[in-house]
């Protein structure tokens, strides 16, 4: 008896110091990953940029916590991780709305409209021009011309075509791009827009069925389908500006493990696949098929909360529309979905078919963000990245210096990492310890043996004094 009491004493002595030692030693973080940066030779103090690549983001973590850069000697080297500086030209739509147009029909069932850009707050000429209508099945080809000075219009969009065939497919077009080989400029700021057969016949997908029965004999049957006359209903027109942007350099990361499923129930096609954990910002589905419009989702694998247990497929990071037109003098294709950068392994992309049968899929392809580390590099000195230690901390680093220089666009070399090698501060065998005494679990449950052993041996100690002989003296 005096054993057990003797164990759970020392159980409950020892454990919080076992803690403590293994709080000190999750404060030495030990790397399993090596991998040396080459730069060329330099006379004095520089700035060097390290940029990572799909090994380092494969073995750290999402904050990059347990990335270090160590000189010759081992020792850590202050440094700053950002998104990489260089940028390319990239285009955005800016979008504004026509205001008081002028309408009136011509002839040829034709309509005409005319209106004004105002110069002050729109001095370049537009890209293009968009129809806003609640109209679904119809085709209508549209001209529009801008005017000179002298009075005269000139064309800059001749055989503009306007459709949605979603009785057919899902496939509709409602932009008007101007020619780019055409002069749009001139003195005034005046449009003039014709569409073509504003009024069209449109047969109804009702059908009226009549029987003359004599009997119970047929006598005749008729068949009428109504045909209505619609007028294009026009809710606004929109005009907009390419305006070049720039954007952050994206590049190729690479895919594993792409398969398909179909599942035909949900009507849906599901691409699944696997990363590195590369920051992955864009993603570009292949596919064989002309002419579709589907809506698509992407979902990652994860934890539902911090206390969950089970990895699991988590809501859609990103929803955009697949689509590819290529009807008459209309082409264009968008099949890039935009995400949040992500740095997951598991990606599920979710394609809506409703009642159209699948796309046929050739594959994925990712593209992600480029981040570097930068710092300064002494002359004659080599460096190397350590990572890969789940248990490591952010380093908290003076940096002061080195973001003023940054600030002031001071270009850094580039340096190129070598091959990935294991790490000289490789894990020991302390971080089996410390695995299990920073998990929440497993010490839960030590204090819960401990409290019952305890009790247990309370509980017959007090049993063995009632059988002791009382002293009535």
């Amino acid at each position: 008896m005096n054993r057990r009491l003797t164990f759970c004493a020392l159980v409950t002595t020892l454990l919080p110091s076992l803690w403590h030692t293994s709080v000190v030693e999750a404060e030495l973080p030990t790397f399993r990953y090596c991998k040396p940066l080459l730069f060329p030779e330099f006379k004095s103090e520089e700035i060097v940029s390290a940029p990572l690549d799909s090994d380092i983001y494969g073995a750290t973590t999402n904050g990059f916590s347990d990335l270090r850069i160590l000189d010759a000697q081992g020792n850590s080297v202050a440094f700053i991780i950002r998104r990489s500086a260089t940028m390319h030209p990239g285009k955005e739509r800016r979008i504004d709305t026509v205001l008081k147009p002028s309408v009136r029909p011509i002839a040829d069932g034709a309509l005409e409209i005319t209106f004004d850009i105002d110069p002050l707050k729109h001095p370049q000429p537009p890209d293009g021009f968009t129809l806003v209508t609640p109209l679904h099945n119809f085709e209508r080809r549209v001209e529009i011309s801008r005017a000179t000075a002298e009075g005269a219009w000139i064309p800059v969009v001749s055989d503009g075509m306007v459709f949605d065939y979603s009785q057919f497919i899902d496939v509709s077009n409602a932009d008007l791009a101007i020619d780019s080989t055409v002069e749009n400029r001139s003195d005034t700021h005046r449009y003039r827009m014709v569409i073509a057969d504003v009024t069209q016949e449109q047969q109804s997908q009702l059908m009226e069925f009549t029987r003359t029965l004599q009997g119970t004999d047929e006598t005749s049957r008729v068949e009428q389908v109504a045909v209505n006359r619609q007028p294009f209903r026009i809710d606004s027109i929109q005009f907009w500006h390419n305006i070049e942007t720039p954007t952050a350099r994206l590049i190729d990361a690479p895919v594993t493990e792409f398969r398909i499923e179909q599942d035909a129930f949900a009507k849906t096609t599901r691409l699944l696949f696997d990363s590195r954990r590369d920051p992955i910002a864009e993603l570009q589905v292949a596919v064989k098929n002309r002419n579709f419009n589907r809506l698509a989702s992407v979902e990652v694998q994860g934890l539902s909360s911090p206390e969950a247990s089970t990895v699991q497929w988590l809501p859609a990071i990103a929803t955009d529309t697949l689509s590819r037109y290529d009807v008459r003098s209309l082409t264009r294709e968008d099949v890039n979905i935009v995400i949040p950068e992500t740095r997951s392994q598991h990606y599920r992309l979710v394609i809506d078919n409703r009642d159209s049968p699948p796309l046929e899929i050739l594959g994925v392809s990712a593209r992600c963000h480029v981040y570097e580390a930068v710092f300064f590099a002494q002359a004659g000195q080599n460096y190397s990245f350590v990572y890969g230690d789940d248990f490591a901390k952010l380093p908290v680093y003076d940096t002061a210096a080195l973001a003023a220089a940054l600030a002031r666009n001071v270009t850094p070399i580039i340096a190129v990492l070598g091959e990935q090698s294991l790490s000289n501060v490789a894990p020991d065998s302390r971080r089996t310890l410390e695995r299990l005494l920073n998990n929440p679990k497993f010490l839960a449950t030590m204090i819960a043996i401990v409290i019952i052993l305890l009790g247990v041996g309370l509980y017959r100690a007090n049993g063995r004094l009632k059988l002791l002989p009382r002293d009535d003296t």
